[in-house]
C-alpha cells in the first residue's frame, strides 16, 4: 500500500497514476515472479483539496535521512531500538539472489589422470564431436591437447525412445552430444518432469541441429531446468564433469613458486600481481652438496630463496643459527588478530610446503648486512633477485612497507572510533539470550543477518546467525568457519565490520558485528543512480576489494544481492561465502552470482583477483542502468554465460564517455589486460578520469559525506521495501550435542 501511495504521489493525472501502478506491478512480477492476476484501482476525486495537504512527494524527495536517537541508547550517532518497533515488510517467495547464487566447489581432491582404456573413436566420430563442440564457449579456451584428452574420455551410450536423460529438478554431472536420434527438452510448471506431468516441449536436440546439452553440469551441480527425453531410439556421447575439470587442471597442478613467495613474511605485503611480477624476475642458481655459498666476510648483493635441497645458515653475531625471519614494522593497534594466518581447505590447494629457508633479505630493505656463512648440505637450487631487479619488478620495498604502515595507523584510528560507539567490554561476556532480534535484513541458505538489541549495554548492532543443523545438512561447515576466520584475521577495514563476539547455543552459532545494517545494496537500485551517487558507491567497492586483495583474498561476491549497506549509507562486506584466500594466482572453484562471473570463471580456465574487477564493471553498469550488461537475470544461465564469454554487450547513450570507458576497460575478456590487473593494481582504477575529484583518503576514513540521493533511497527502502527472507533458515530441531566442527568456536 505504501509503495502504491508513493507511485501515485508522483502523478498529477489519475489515468497516469493507474498506468504507473500497472507498470510497477509488471516490474515487480519480472523481478520477483510474484504474479498479480487482477489489478483493481479505485479512483476517488476529492474537491477543495489544496496542495498543502499533499506533501508526501516533496518529503521523500527532499528530506535527508536522520539517525533516530533516544536518551536510553548510549551509542552516539547510531540508530536506537525505537527504529525497529514496527515490522518491516518481508518477502518469503522466490528471489533473484537465491536463483543466481552458485556455491558449488568442484575442484578435485586428487590429481586427475585420463583413463588408460579410453573408448577409441573412428575419424568420422571424432570429426562429428569436434563439429558439435565448435562455437561452444566452454571448449573455446582449451588447448588442442586438452580438447583431444576430453574427446578420448567420451563414452557412447545407446538409448531407447522414452528414456529420461536429464530430469528437471535433479542434479547431474554429465554433458551430452547427440550422435543419433532426437531428444526433447520439456519444462513442467510443477518442476517434477514426471510421466504424469511431462510438461511442455521447449527444445529439440539432434545431431544436425543443437547437438549439445548439459553444459552447466560441467561447471557446477545445479538442478536441471528441464527434462530431456529420448523422442526416438538413438545414441549419445557422454562426458563426465570430473574429466572436464581434470583436463583443465592438469596444466596448473605444479605451480609452487607463488605459494613459496607468499609464505615469506618479507613479501606478505605484496599483492598477488606483485608476486607474479616478482616470480618472473627471479633467476635460478644451483650449488653442489658441500659447496660454500656465502663466506663469513663475503658481501651479498641478492636475496636467495631455497627451492630444492637444504642449506646450513650460520649467523656470526649470535642471532640465529637457522633461516632468517624478517619482521615487518607494525602499527600500534588494539586489533590483535592472527593476521592472514588462514587455513584454507577450499580449492584443492596442496598441503603447506615445508618451511623455506632464505637469506640476504636485508639487501631489499636497506638494513645492515649480517655476517653469515651458508653451506649447501645437499645439491641445492635457489631463486635469487637483486635489489635493482626487485624494484624494476614491483617498486621499492621500503615504500610498500611505509604505505602499509600508514594504512594500518589510519585504520587503527578508525577502529578505535568505531569501538568507542559501543560497550565493547560487555560483548566479551555476551550470550545469545542477551541479544533481542529486532529485524532480518539479509539471508542466505544457511544463515540470516539481522539487527539485534544488546540488553547488557543498550547497544544496537548486527548479527549473523547460522542454524547448526542446517549448516551440517548443507555441508557448509567449512564455509562458516572460513567466514569466522576472515572476520578475525583480515586487516582492519572500514568495509569489514569489527567482530565483537561469537556466541553459541544449542540451536545456533553467531557472529556479532559492530555495525547497524540496512540490507543488500539492491535496496538502492530499483531505478538508475545518477553518476555522482554511483561514483560514491563504486569507489567504496573499489577500496573494499583493494584491501581484500592486499590480504590475498578474492571476494567473488560483488553483486547488489551480496554487498550490504548499513544505516549510515556505507558499504559493508559481511557475506564471505564465496571468498577464497589465494595461495597461487589461480583457483578453480565456480562460485558467485551467475550474472557477475568473469569469462575465465565460467570457462573453467582458473581465475584470480582479476575476476573481482570484472564484477565491479558489471556492478557499475547495473547501477547506472538497473539492467545487466549480458542479459536479464531471468535469462537462461547458459545464454548469459555465452554472452559473457564473447563479451556481447552494448553501452547506453545515457552513460558519460568516462563511465563507458571505465566499464569498457574493466570488462575485458583477457584478465591480464583488464584494468587493475597489472603491477599497478587498483591504483590504475582509482586514477581513471571517471573518479576525478574522489578523495580516496577521506573515503577510507569515512569522512566523505554520503550523497543525498543514496540516503533518501535508503530511508524509502527501510520504510517500504520488503526484506528477502525467502530462504527460511530456521526450520530444524536444535542439536543436543556440539558437533566436532564447532570445537573451539
Amino acid at each position: 500500500m505504501e509503495l502504491n501511495l508513493h507511485v501515485v504521489a508522483k502523478c498529477s493525472d489519475p489515468k497516469e497514476a493507474c498506468a504507473a501502478i500497472v507498470a510497477e506491478s509488471y516490474r515487480l512480477w519480472l523481478q520477483y515472479e510474484t504474479r498479480t492476476d487482477d489489478i483493481t484501482i479505485i479512483v476517488v476525486h476529492i474537491q477543495n483539496l489544496d496542495d498543502d495537504h499533499i506533501a508526501m512527494e516533496s518529503y521523500y524527495r527532499d528530506s535527508p535521512v536522520r539517525p533516530l536517537k533516544s536518551p536510553g541508547v548510549k551509542s552516539p550517532g547510531r540508530v536506537s531500538r525505537d527504529a525497529f518497533k514496527g515490522n518491516r515488510p518481508v518477502r518469503s517467495d522466490f528471489s533473484r539472489a537465491r536463483a543466481r547464487a552458485i556455491e558449488a566447489s568442484l575442484d578435485l581432491g586428487e590429481p586427475w589422470l585420463p583413463s588408460t582404456n579410453p573408448r577409441v573413436k573412428t575419424p568420422e566420430e571424432e570429426a562429428q564431436i569436434k563439429q558439435a563442440l565448435q562455437g561452444n564457449f566452454l571448449f573455446e579456451g582449451l588447448t588442442e591437447k586438452q580438447r583431444q584428452t576430453l574427446i578420448s574420455c567420451m563414452d557412447s551410450v545407446e538409448v531407447n525412445a522414452g528414456d529420461i536423460i536429464i530430469r528437471q529438478g535433479f542434479e547431474s554431472d554429465l554433458f551430452y552430444i547427440v550422435e543419433s536420434g532426437e531428444f526433447e527438452a520439456s519444462f513442467s510448471q510443477t518442476g517434477t518432469g514426471s510421466a504424469q506431468d511431462p510438461g511442455k516441449v521447449v527444445h529439440l536436440y539432434t545431431a544436425d541441429s543443437n547437438p549439445c546439452f548439459g553444459e552447466l553440469a560441467l561447471l557446477y551441480n545445479k538442478p536441471g531446468q528441464a527434462t530431456v527425453r529420448a523422442a526416438t531410439n538413438g545414441s549419445l556421447w557422454v562426458l563426465e564433469r570430473e574429466a572436464f575439470r581434470g583436463a583443465l587442471l592438469m596444466q596448473y597442478m605444479q605451480r609452487p613458486l607463488l605459494m613459496i613467495l607468499r609464505s615469506l613474511e618479507i613479501f606478505s605485503k605484496l599483492s598477488l600481481s606483485h608476486l607474479q611480477s616478482l616470480s618472473e624476475a627471479l633467476t635460478e642458481v644451483t650449488f653442489q652438496a658441500g659447496q660454500v655459498i656465502v663466506e663469513k666476510d663475503q658481501k651479498i648483493d641478492a636475496l636467495y630463496i631455497t627451492n630444492r635441497g637444504d642449506v646450513d645458515i650460520i649467523y656470526h653475531d649470535g642471532e640465529n643459527n637457522d633461516a632468517a625471519e624478517f619482521q615487518l614494522p607494525r602499527a600500534s593497534l588494539e586489533w590483535t588478530g592472527e593476521r592472514c594466518a588462514f587455513i584454507d581447505r577450499g580449492d584443492n590447494d596442496p598441503q603447506d610446503p615445508p618451511r623455506v629457508k632464505f637469506f640476504g633479505d636485508w639487501v631489499l630493505t636497506n638494513m645492515p648486512a649480517k655476517p653469515i656463512t651458508v653451506v649447501a648440505t645437499t645439491d641445492v637450487e635457489c631463486w635469487c633477485i637483486t635489489q635493482q631487479a626487485f624494484e624494476n619488478a614491483v617498486g621499492p620495498l621500503s615504500l610498500i612497507l611505509k604505505e602499509d604502515e600508514r594504512y594500518m595507523e589510519k585504520m587503527s584510528q578508525v577502529r578505535r572510533l568505531q569501538l568507542a560507539e559501543v560497550d565493547a567490554y560487555a560483548f566479551k561476556r555476551i550470550t545469545l539470550k542477551d541479544l533481542d532480534w529486532q529485524e532480518t535484513v539479509y539471508s542466505t541458505d544457511c544463515c540470516e543477518v539481522g539487527v539485534v538489541f544488546c540488553r547488557k549495554s543498550d547497544d544496537i548492532v548486527s548479527m549473523k546467525r547460522y542454524q547448526r543443523r542446517k549448516v551440517q545438512r548443507l555441508g557448509r561447515e567449512g564455509q562458516v568457519l572460513l567466514e569466522r576466520s576472515l572476520f578475525k584475521q583480515l586487516r582492519p577495514s572500514p568495509f569489514v565490520p569489527h567482530l565483537l563476539a561469537t556466541p553459541i547455543d544449542s540451536d545456533s552459532v553467531a557472529l556479532v558485528l559492530n555495525c547497524v545494517l540496512a540490507g543488500p545494496l539492491d535496496l538502492l537500485l530499483r531505478s538508475p543512480l545518477d553518476e555522482n551517487s554511483a561514483r560514491y558507491l563504486v569507489a567504496n567497492v573499489v577500496l573494499a576489494i583493494e584491501l581484500l586483495h592486499k590480504d590475498g583474498v578474492v571476494y567473488r561476491g560483488i553483486s547488489p544481492d551480496v554487498l550490504v549497506i548499513d544505516r549510515k549509507g556505507r558499504l559493508q562486506l559481511i557475506d564471505f561465502r564465496f571468498s577464497k584466500k589465494m595461495s597461487d594466482e589461480r583457483t578453480f572453484t565456480v562460485c558467485g552470482m551467475a550474472d557477475f562471473l568473469a569469462p575465465e570463471v565460467i570457462q573453467g580456465l582458473g581465475h584470480g583477483l582479476a575476476s573481482d574487477w570484472w564484477a565491479v564493471g558489471v556492478l557499475m553498469y547495473f547501477m547506472l542502468q538497473t539492467e545487466l550488461p549480458f542479459g536479464s537475470w531471468r535469462d537462461n544461465e547458459l545464454d548469459v554465460f555465452g554472452r559473457i564469454a564473447h563479451r556481447q554487450l552494448t553501452f547506453p547513450s545515457s552513460f558519460s564517455a568516462e563511465a563507458t570507458d571505465l566499464i569498457d576497460k574493466l570488462l575485458v575478456v583477457d584478465p591480464t589486460k583488464r584494468l587493475g590487473c597489472d603491477s599497478h593494481g587498483a591504483l590504475a582504477i582509482k586514477g581513471h578520469p571517471w573518479f576525478r575529484g574522489v578523495n580516496w583518503d577521506k573515503l577510507l576514513d569515512c569522512s566523505v559525506e554520503v550523497p543525498s540521493e543514496i540516503m533518501t533511497r535508503l530511508q524509502l527502502a527501510i520504510d517500504f521495501l520488503p526484506v528477502d527472507d525467502s530462504y527460511q533458515v530456521f526450520d530444524l530441531q536444535p542439536d543436543e550435542d556440539d558437533p566436532p566442527w564447532l570445537d573451539g568456536w
